[in-house]
């Protein structure tokens, strides 16, 4: 759930916080009803927030993810099947132990959807290393990961100031978002340095990929007296576990920075 949330842009990620508390503070009421009403109960499937929140997922992708398509599932059956009968009863039961599976789906995306905008970058909007790593974790990697860094980012600081350093990281951060197809993860790995996976890429298609990146960022530079340019670094994925491919990313990057930056060098050329 988190690789997939952890996609979402950092201003949806926001509006999903605020509509995923309000969804749940209506259910933790209805729920505390274990002798509710039919009337009542039903009411939580059929209300309002629940509706927003579901449309903006839907909107995002989501309505082929499994943990969501069981929510809907569960979300029509108990708003439209009328076995919840009396209280004390098999039918009732029933009736609440799927209401209880349907808010313990609920707290999953509301856990999660929180925890993914508490471990994004507020500068970049962007996940951060700790979240980029968990994103990562016990997935099968097949594709690339690639490796930015700014040039010369501390003659920015240096010479311009801080401000004008965030202004380029969140430039950045921007360009890097737009650039990457649905399914890319970019992050913002560690003070000037950003981290992508592309899945399911070979190195040829994703050099071609970074070339165009490479190129995009040196001629829309936010700084009119400093070229701003990047450097990067790829490595596929395949066998290897992350942490060899990190190596192989570093080394890549290391490679276009001694050759003179603004370069995009590939683990399997060198």
């Amino acid at each position: 759930m988190i690789y997939r949330i952890g996609q979402l842009l950092y201003e949806d990620l926001q509006k999903q916080a605020d509509l995923i508390q309000q969804v749940m503070t209506f259910h933790v009421g209805c729920l505390s009803e274990s002798i509710a009403s039919t009337e009542r109960l039903k009411a939580c499937f059929l209300n309002r927030d629940y509706e927003c929140w579901a449309d903006d997922l839907r909107q995002h992708g989501f309505s082929d993810y499994q943990e969501f398509m069981r929510l809907e599932s569960l979300r029509d059956l108990l708003a439209n099947e009328t076995f919840v009968a009396h209280p004390c009863t098999v039918p009732h039961e029933r009736f609440l132990t799927l209401h209880q599976e349907f808010y313990d789906i609920l707290q999953r995306f509301h856990s999660n959807i929180h925890l993914v905008l508490n471990l994004s970058d507020y500068l970049t909007q962007l996940p951060n290393r700790k979240l980029f790593e968990m994103m990562m974790d016990k997935r099968r990697l097949n594709g690339v990961l690639a490796m930015a860094d700014i040039d010369r980012f501390k003659r920015i600081n240096d010479g311009f100031g801080h401000p004008a350093g965030d202004d380029v990281l969140s430039f950045l951060g921007q360009t890097f978002r737009k650039a990457v197809r649905k399914g890319d993860v970019v992050a913002r790995y560690g003070g000037e340095e950003f981290l992508f996976y592309l899945p399911d890429i070979t190195l040829d298609d994703a050099e071609i990929v970074f070339e165009k990146l490479r190129h995009e960022v040196a001629v829309s530079s936010p700084l009119t007296a400093f070229p701003i340019t990047c450097s990067f670094g790829l490595a596929e994925v395949q066998n290897n576990s992350f942490e060899q491919t990190i190596a192989g990313v570093d080394k890549a990057l290391y490679v276009a920075k001694k050759g003179g930056r603004n370069r995009v060098a590939v683990l399997s050329s060198l």
